[in-house]
């Protein structure tokens, strides 16, 4: 896609593992929000990093 820069260049381009992550606008708008999403990905990275260690 033209508009994944960042994706093809550091990601495909470097041939390292990569993920791309996108987050509708809409589901943050309030405190409570945005601290539910961290949590969210918190759990995802750490888990994701714990499995690529094994």
């Amino acid at each position: 896609m033209e508009d994944d820069y960042a994706l093809s260049v550091h990601g495909e381009g470097t041939r390292t593992r990569y993920v791309e992550i996108e987050v509708r606008n809409d589901l943050i708008v309030a405190e409570q929000d945005r601290k539910r999403i961290t949590g969210v990905l918190v759990r995802v990275f750490h888990d994701a990093s714990r499995t690529l260690d094994e």
